[in-house]
């Protein structure tokens, strides 16, 4: 009966995050930008490689690039992803505690810029969420004005595609990590 009831109390006390102080959310808010930095930084280099001979061989390029670089990172055991209001890739749906924040910056742009948010999961992880801005670049694939053939590409591989409409500034996502207490 005692192993019932402290087994019960391990489980009831996991169930609510314990809040952090503002030296831990200093901590992982500082650890969470350098590693988003490097993520976005390697994303962002894979993008430019495939794109070296046109968008539209780019998209399946990148698509491949950037699942490598997304499994990389997780096997070095971080929780890590991005994801967005209007997602091109289904497998990019946001994690329960990061989908509140999406609406939360939503009201931001590039000239209003939010910063990056930190938050208690449970007592044994903590959450990092940035914003992803669109830059000129992102527009080819994700802009108002995509080429026909650029569509044509991305629709072959993501038919459902939502990613589309942004302007450079707009907010196109939110880059996500999870980080061990």
């Amino acid at each position: 009966m005692v192993v019932k009831i402290l087994v019960a109390l391990f489980l009831f006390g996991n169930c609510f995050a314990a809040p952090l102080s503002e030296q831990e959310k200093k901590y992982y808010k500082k650890k969470g930008r350098v590693v988003l930095v490097k993520y976005r930084d390697e994303l962002g280099l894979a993008l430019k490689q495939s794109v070296q001979n046109g968008f539209v061989k780019g998209v399946r390029s990148c698509r491949a690039k950037k699942t490598s670089v997304e499994q990389n990172w997780r096997k070095l055991g971080y929780k890590i992803g991005r994801t967005s209001h209007k997602l091109r890739n289904p497998k990019n749906v946001a994690p329960n505690w990061v989908a509140p924040f999406i609406s939360k910056y939503q009201e931001s742009s590039a000239k209003k810029k939010m910063p990056i948010s930190v938050v208690s999961l449970d007592v044994d992880r903590a959450g990092v969420i940035a914003p992803i801005y669109t830059k000129k670049m992102c527009v080819h694939c994700h802009g108002v004005n995509i080429s026909q053939g650029v569509k044509s590409e991305i629709r072959k591989y993501y038919p459902k595609d939502q990613a589309t409409g942004f302007t450079v500034g707009d907010l196109r996502g939110l880059f996500w990590l999870e980080l061990k207490r």
